[in-house]
């Protein structure tokens, strides 16, 4: 799974417009397929769907609003302080920042699900 945020309107255009992507428009993060799974089954992913109004899914491009990233970072720190799994504490840190950022760039959030993520 690879998360894009653009930093900027040109970071917007390159991702839109499939160009060549320049790390000073682009934060890239990429997680592995060990993490989708995991995040898949923990929900993570149907909450996320629901609430911000997407659909995060294998073989999927989906982005999550500039609009919509207040709600997942809302349902994101929820889970946090519902969970003791350190885990999914872990992983959705990273989906904190990762909304933070978009809502300080004022831009969106594209997450692309790729590769076979049920291969051992």
């Amino acid at each position: 799974m690879r998360i894009h945020i653009p930093l900027n309107e040109k970071g917007i255009y390159e991702l839109e417009n499939w160009q060549e992507l320049e790390a000073n428009n682009l934060k890239i993060i990429e997680f592995s397929s060990d993490d989708y799974r995991y995040l898949e089954n923990k929900k993570y992913f149907d909450f996320l769907n629901v609430e911000c109004n997407c659909l995060i899914d294998l073989y999927e491009n989906e982005d999550i609003s500039n609009e919509k990233l207040p709600k997942g970072l809302e349902i994101t720190r929820l889970l946090i302080d519902n969970t003791d799994d350190e885990r999914f504490i872990t992983l959705l840190r990273k989906f904190v920042d990762i909304f933070e950022l978009a809502i300080k760039c004022n831009t969106y959030v594209n997450i692309y699900c790729y590769g076979d993520v049920n291969a051992k």
